[in-house]
């Protein structure tokens, strides 16, 4: 009666530690064909799949990935010491118990990976958003970008005057973190009015209760795949929330890769009703657009800066002094893991690659004819 028991077991091992060859075959073909992944892939069955997953899950009022990364840290060495005890009673067993704990734990690995790039990894070979939305992707002049962050500039500087502010004049939430976050769905559905590659029902992005903690690492935000969760770190500027509920949530639908997600998170805020979503997604294009402004010709970012309002000054000053008091050795490995994990998936200029947000602005003010291509 043990035989066939014991034969099944090792077919479900053999089976178990092949789904990580299979996952990394699969995401090769999937970058070698974005197309296939696109229309296949992505459309068929990670999108159906996704917001299945993410109905689910967020049917529950805490995240559920938060849950399960703390409770990792005690189930796990827990594991291994029941292992260990284990190798040690059995004596002369110890090799086959060893052994036996080794093969399960790469079976675990073995489907977790499988999972990443079935829920996130394969997502990273899809074709670009640039192309997704019909925009022209190319270069442009210094004078250019100038043009670009005084359109954005003079945007925030609008939406800025009438907003809510604290005792010291710095920006604040009117209505809270939780309204911002609720009302996520809502901006992607009017965004998906425009650009219909947004469409689809996710669950309302949720806050880690351990921010505190988390905002060492200077991480404003993070989807978990197995959930298909959106968490965001409640330690944030009041400026840049909206936009980083934003940012998570278009990797729910799909787009991993940080410029595009950046990119729509300044869509997205965009299209919401409220002013204070609009202000946030603004001043995120601003910050990524002057910045690459700055490394090209600081005298033209000065003439930029000069534009922005008493009110824009305060807000970009108590953000850089809200991060300020979280740096350390913890945020530089964090960016380092970051960077190594962006880079793993493609994604060759690591954290760099947030910069390429810029490219993404400038094709989308050339697309509605705002963009002064001939600008020199």
């Amino acid at each position: 009666m043990q035989r066939p028991i014991r034969k099944r077991a090792w077919i479900f091992s053999l089976l178990a530690l092949l789904c990580a060859p299979a996952a990394y075959l699969l995401s090769r073909f999937a970058f070698s064909h974005p197309m296939w992944t696109e229309q296949f892939y992505v459309q068929k069955i990670y999108l159906p799949l996704s917001q299945a997953l993410s109905a689910i899950f967020g049917l529950l009022p805490f995240s559920a990935a938060e849950a399960i990364v703390v409770s990792a840290l005690i189930w796990i060495p827990a594991l291994l010491f029941l292992a260990y005890r284990r190798a040690r009673k059995n004596g002369g067993a110890r090799l086959r118990s060893v052994s036996a704990a080794v093969l399960r734990a790469l079976e675990a690995a073995s489907l977790l990976y499988l999972f990443y790039m079935l829920l996130c990894g394969m997502q990273y070979a899809r074709q670009p958003l640039s192309q997704l939305l019909g925009y022209q992707a190319g270069g442009m002049t210094v004078s250019e970008l100038e043009l670009l962050c005084q359109n954005l500039a003079q945007e925030a500087c609008a939406l800025r005057e009438d907003l809510t502010q604290d005792a010291n004049g710095v920006f604040t939430l009117e209505d809270g973190l939780d309204a911002v976050l609720t009302r996520m769905q809502q901006n992607y559905t009017s965004a998906a009015q425009t650009a219909p590659i947004l469409a689809g029902a996710y669950s309302t992005p949720k806050k880690v209760t351990l921010s505190p903690l988390w905002a060492y690492t200077q991480t404003t935000g993070m989807f978990f795949p197995y959930t298909v969760e959106a968490n965001i770190n409640t330690i944030n500027s009041p400026m840049l929330f909206a936009a980083t509920a934003a940012h998570e949530a278009a990797h729910q639908r799909g787009f991993m890769r940080e410029d595009e997600a950046n990119f729509l998170a300044w869509y997205v805020c965009r299209q919401s009703n409220h002013a204070q979503d609009r202000y946030s997604g603004a001043m995120l294009a601003l910050i990524h657009a002057g910045n690459a402004l700055y490394r090209a010709d600081p005298q033209a970012y000065a003439r930029v800066s000069a534009q922005y309002s008493d009110a824009m000054a305060r807000d970009l000053v108590a953000h850089n002094a809200l991060w300020d008091a979280y740096e350390g050795k913890t945020a530089e490995i964090s960016q380092q893991v970051n960077n190594t994990y962006l880079r793993a998936n493609n994604q060759t200029d690591g954290v760099a690659s947030y910069g390429r947000m810029v490219d993404l602005l400038a094709a989308y003010y050339r697309s509605c004819g705002l963009f002064d291509t001939s600008a020199n």
